[in-house]
């Protein structure tokens, strides 16, 4: 993390200082500039982004309707040693959750209305983990004042065409705005793509909190399974009297069976996105949904918990 925040910062530290340089700004005068201009977009996108988002989101309060999911939150918190997120519900059918905020102290978990529709109490639960270990890493901070530096790169490409050079020699200048343009188109597709793997290293660790926090991995493998496949593949087991039979098998022969069926299914759908995502998983925030469901499966086998 730390590794991508350096090298992310460097590129456009380096564009900033070479525009700098382009203006005839040395010594002192170019570091005082590269940082007021990188300070200034930082601190807006800071402090204008978290209340840009709580506008757009159709957000409800949810202590009325759902007190159980504030409830399990504070719960949760406690437990991983956090402070508890004011909590949200958007308007919205899409199975979706995320944290936003200007510190730990000062966070917002939103949940939408399909998440809650979609997944039992406990899937929720696992879910909310997950979101905590945002909260406890700070990534929605880091992620936040990081994005911003794509922004800067393009917007310095898409102004260079407009520029006009004051000097004498007319080659000379255009060279010089061509050069700048090209940086700044690799310093914009370069921080884009260092930003998005950041992004998706930190989903492991805050599924990795989740299996950690709750204890049962198999929860947040079945939100992830019903939420990208459609499918439920961890059952509650049911106390019921098996009959005469099926009383003298180690493992009930019907039950084998639908865990079977289940397996093969989900192997399908994790193939299937495996293809699919092979060439595009660079550009996405999150990681494919069959890596997150292999890595939470290693993770249980290390914590020695059982996946019924």
């Amino acid at each position: 993390m730390a590794l991508t925040v350096a090298l992310t910062i460097f590129l456009v530290m380096g564009l900033l200082g070479l525009i700098a340089y382009f203006l005839g700004v040395g010594g002192v005068e170019l570091i005082v500039f590269v940082t007021v201009l990188a300070g200034l977009f930082v601190g807006l996108q800071y402090a204008v982004a978290p209340l840009l988002l709580s506008k757009l989101c159709r957000l409800r309060d949810p202590r009325s309707s759902e007190r159980w999911l504030v409830e399990d939150v504070k719960m949760l918190a406690e437990q991983a040693g956090v402070p508890p997120p004011e909590v949200k519900v958007a308007r919205d059918p899409t199975p979706n959750a995320f944290v936003f905020g200007w510190s730990r102290s000062r966070a917002f978990l939103v949940v939408h209305e399909g998440l809650l529709d979609m997944l039992d109490r406990d899937e929720v639960r696992a879910v909310i983990g997950h979101e905590l270990g945002h909260v406890r890493h700070r990534d929605f901070v880091i992620l936040t004042l990081l994005s911003v530096i794509p922004v800067i790169a393009y917007f310095i490409l898409r102004v260079t065409p407009f520029v006009g050079w004051e000097g004498g020699d007319q080659d000379e200048g255009f060279v010089w705005l061509l050069l700048i343009g090209l940086i700044a188109l690799v310093v914009y597709l370069a921080s884009q793509l260092l930003i998005l793997a950041l992004s998706r290293c930190r989903e492991y660790y805050a599924d990795a909190h989740s299996a950690q926090l709750t204890g049962r991995p198999q929860d947040l493998i079945n939100a992830l399974s019903k939420i990208s496949y459609g499918m439920t593949y961890y059952q509650r087991r049911t106390a019921s009297t098996p009959g005469a039979l099926r009383a003298f098998y180690i493992i009930d022969p019907a039950e084998s069976k639908e865990l079977q069926a289940r397996d093969e299914r989900l192997r399908y759908y994790m193939e299937r996105e495996r293809r699919r995502s092979r060439w595009v998983e660079p550009f996405l925030t999150h990681p494919p949904t069959y890596k997150r469901i292999a890595f939470l499966k290693k993770l249980a086998r290390e914590m020695g918990v059982f996946l019924e």
